[in-house]
Parts: C-alpha cells; sequence; structure tokens
C-alpha cells in the first residue's frame, strides 16, 4: 500500500469520522482523486481509497416505476428513503427500503462498512452501486441524490412521484408501524 503526498486536502467532520478527499499529483497534474471515512489518527492509504469522480454535470436520472423496478430488481440496487419518520409511521414505507432523512445523507454515508451495517441493518452500497432514492412525492428526493452524487456515488437515481407513484402502481411496500424497526434499517 502506498500513502498518499496530497496536492490538494479537503476534509469534513461528522460525529465519528472525519470524511477525507485528496487528489495527488504525478508531475503531469491531478491525477487520482480518493475519498474515504477516516477516523482520527488513521493513515490515508491509495488501495482503501480510490475511486474516480463523477460527472457532476450529468442531470441525475429521473426514473419511472418500471425503470427503478429494473434497477432494484438487477440485484445491487439500493433504497433510500429520504422522508420524516412520521411518514413513514402513517403511510408505510418501499420493501426493502432504508430510511436515511435528508439532512443525515452526509453523516450516514460517510460511516465506514461495519458502522453503515450496524446503524441501517444493510450493507452500504458502493460508489457503482445503483441507488434509488425516494420521499414522499418526488419533490425532497433530489436533494437526496445530489448529496450522495457529490459524495462520489455514480448510479444515482430518483424515483418519479416518489412513495405516492410507487402505491398507485401498485409496487410492495411494508405497512407501519412494523414490529422490528430497529432491525429494518429505520433511523
Amino acid at each position: 500500500m502506498s500513502l498518499l503526498e496530497p496536492v490538494e486536502l479537503h476534509s469534513f467532520k461528522t460525529e465519528h469520522y472525519s470524511v477525507v478527499m485528496a487528489a495527488s499529483s504525478n508531475g503531469k497534474g491531478l491525477s487520482k482523486t480518493y475519498r474515504g471515512c477516516l477516523r482520527p489518527g488513521d493513515p490515508v492509504e491509495s488501495d482503501t481509497l480510490p475511486i474516480e469522480t463523477p460527472d457532476l454535470s450529468t442531470p441525475i436520472p429521473i426514473l419511472s416505476f418500471d425503470e427503478a423496478n429494473d434497477w432494484l430488481n438487477g440485484g445491487h440496487a439500493f433504497l433510500v428513503d429520504v422522508r420524516e419518520k412520521i411518514q413513514v409511521l402513517n403511510l408505510g414505507r418501499i420493501k426493502f427500503s432504508v430510511r436515511i432523512p435528508v439532512y443525515k445523507i452526509l453523516q450516514s454515508f460517510a460511516l465506514g462498512d461495519k458502522d453503515f451495517f450496524y446503524k441501517f441493518c444493510a450493507h452500504k452500497p458502493g460508489y457503482h452501486d445503483q441507488i434509488v432514492v425516494y420521499c414522499q412525492s418526488g419533490l425532497v428526493a433530489p436533494a437526496g441524490a445530489a448529496k450522495l452524487r457529490k459524495m462520489g456515488y455514480f448510479e444515482v437515481g430518483i424515483l418519479a412521484g416518489g412513495y405516492k407513484n410507487w402505491i398507485a402502481n401498485g409496487g410492495d411496500i411494508v405497512p407501519c408501524p412494523e414490529r422490528n424497526f430497529h432491525f429494518s434499517g429505520f433511523y
């Protein structure tokens, strides 16, 4: 493993982690961008943190019910519910979704894999995994999707019409309250 000699270093802190974004130079300008979650004192190692940076100028796709189902049935999609807890308690949620409020996306996705799993009982998606973000009607989800894209996630999509559209098309839901919120990715 090689340690980085950062040319640029940007970071922000969450409750337990610092998110570090560093760019290294090969003498011809910036060559690689690295992002990752570090605890204070952890070394920045290039083998554990490399990813490319997604093109932020590309619009985030708005997925119809059928397109979102295709992503989810592909087996590698991760479904993020950015609604408030009261909405989920009153109306239910899409089956297999993980509720992470839009204002907690940065700190939640900055967690390491083990801590993410412990908190949400779901494996943290990789930077190239497909992520479908939804809210109640499609107005809040774009903010959550934009945060994920800026954090380095490439395949982010927004469910058109949100939860209302999902129900109108007969999608699978979990009515709430369910007995085991803690063990179902409920934040």
